[in-house]
């Protein structure tokens, strides 16, 4: 789940929570999210791997961690991009504007 809250986070240079992904991304974004929860609730499919569904208690708490998770990525994000523009580093190349 991480790895697609980054992949939403870090697309734009914009804020995440102010540009949102195109319809694309934002499907396969869910698809992906629910297999993740399907195949741990689903019995033949939990039950082949030993998983175990999690208690809400648990799950509530990966909310939180995520959610943090996704303000770490987005605040970082910021300060790397204001960085970049105060160096006079391009936007795209790396290279010093003249």
């Amino acid at each position: 789940m991480t790895k697609l809250a980054a992949v939403v986070v870090l697309r734009t240079r914009r804020s995440a929570f102010c540009s949102h992904p195109g319809p694309m991304m934002l499907w396969s974004t869910m698809v992906v999210l629910g297999l993740n929860f399907a195949i741990a609730w689903h019995r033949p499919i939990s039950a082949a791997f030993g998983f175990v569904p999690l208690p809400p208690s648990k799950l509530a708490a990966i909310a939180a961690i995520l959610a943090c998770y996704i303000v770490a990525n987005e605040t970082v994000k910021d300060w790397f991009h204001r960085a970049r523009r105060a160096s006079g580093m391009s936007p795209a190349s790396g290279a010093r504007l003249s």
